[in-house]
């Protein structure tokens, strides 16, 4: 069984929510994830991710593939899972994998393949599995998530799930404006 017993880890993640400023949001006061988590911006990750699919062409990077074969009995994890949308595509297309989905929201399809699992779960709190069970850990765009003193702390909690030898992406987009001066 990859999680670990629950009385090794207390998750401060509840399904409710909060109105705040007309959009709805998690209720977890000890988070720093700022962004809401109603129809709006379940809508905005799912056109993210589609659109990142389509610039990669697939959900895989290629050279993920490279280095993992999806076609034999990987343990996957995606933190920050959101709706989900990576991990029922990426399962159907790659179904010998089992799959994993933590998110501090609980915005998670209601139907998913048997090779799923998702959880509702405040990663500051630790990860609730046992030691080196990953053998790759997806973290999309998790730059604004948490404040610089948390980081620490969840990569080594990342770390600890994580085979010898298992991959970790950490996929960001460079959304700042840059002026670049070229000077003769």
């Amino acid at each position: 069984m990859p999680f670990r017993p629950k009385d090794t880890f207390k998750s401060n993640a509840d399904s409710e929510s909060t109105k705040e400023r007309k959009r709805i949001h998690h209720n977890v006061q000890a988070s720093s994830y700022w962004l809401p988590n109603d129809d709006i911006e379940q809508d905005r990750l799912n056109e993210m991710y589609f659109a990142l699919k389509h610039l990669y062409s697939g959900q895989l990077l290629p050279k993920v593939k490279e280095i993992l074969d999806f076609n034999s009995n990987l343990k996957v994890l995606d933190l920050g899972c959101a709706t989900g949308a990576w991990i029922l595509e990426t399962s159907v297309e790659y179904p010998n994998c089992d799959y994993y989905g933590v998110d501090i929201s609980s915005n998670f399809p209601a139907l998913s393949p048997n090779n799923t699992h998702f959880m509702l779960h405040n990663v500051i709190d630790g990860l609730p599995f046992v030691d080196s069970y990953f053998d790759y850990v997806r973290l999309g765009h998790w730059t604004s998530n948490l404040k610089e003193v948390e980081w620490p702390p969840f990569l080594k909690e990342v770390y600890r799930v994580m085979k010898p030898g298992a991959l970790m992406l950490n996929l960001e987009i460079d959304t700042m404006n840059r002026m670049i001066e070229s000077h003769p």
